[in-house]
């Protein structure tokens, strides 16, 4: 968020930083998902646009990229199940009000287990995100379903708002469900 070199152009508006990695862009979009949707996917044949992310994670192999979009603020709990012992397909959510950059990066879940993934986030009225599935190495590629609910009531642990969402006594990054998550070190 700083012109460094004072030509005033920020970040990834600046043709200094086109190589980055933090400003690839999005592949193309798959689809656009819903409060209550679910979708079925295969990552094997895809691009891998981006591959830093600028909320820590490096992710090299193909992935999908799917919008979402909420008239309301809300939670969203996004559930990622993987087809395979062997494929360790990661989450990431980018603030697409710039556009789908890997510097926009809201949040990401990265866990050792390579059968699924829970990530919440906190979506903003009328924003895109863009949700994307991405393989940790090349070799991780394969099939995936993705569920997208906004409850009303979090039975997850939001690891972001110095809350215990899930009743368990535990506070965000002291929560072993936030073990994974991009915002706890």
């Amino acid at each position: 968020g700083i012109d460094d070199d004072l030509d005033n152009l920020v970040d990834c508006s600046d043709s200094d930083c086109a190589t980055s990695p933090f400003c690839a862009a999005c592949g193309t979009t798959v689809s656009a998902l819903s409060c209550g949707s679910g979708v079925v996917g295969v990552t094997s044949g895809g691009t891998s646009p981006l591959t830093v992310y600028s909320c820590g994670m490096t992710l090299n192999g193909p992935d999908h990229s799917y919008s979402f979009v909420n008239a309301a603020q809300t939670f969203v709990v996004l559930d990622l199940s993987v087809f395979g012992t062997s494929i360790d397909l990661d989450l990431a959510v980018i603030d697409g009000s710039g556009g789908c950059s890997a510097d926009q990066c809201v949040i990401a879940a990265d866990s050792t287990e390579a059968s699924e993934e829970l990530l919440v986030f906190e979506a903003n009225a009328g924003t895109t995100y863009y949700v994307q599935i991405d393989g940790k190495t090349l070799s991780d590629h394969g099939g995936y379903s993705l569920n997208v609910n906004c409850p009303t009531q979090l039975q997850f642990e939001y690891c972001a708002n110095g809350i215990d969402d899930d009743g368990d006594l535990l506070v965000d990054c002291d929560d072993d469900d936030c073990g994974h998550v991009s915002v706890c070190p």
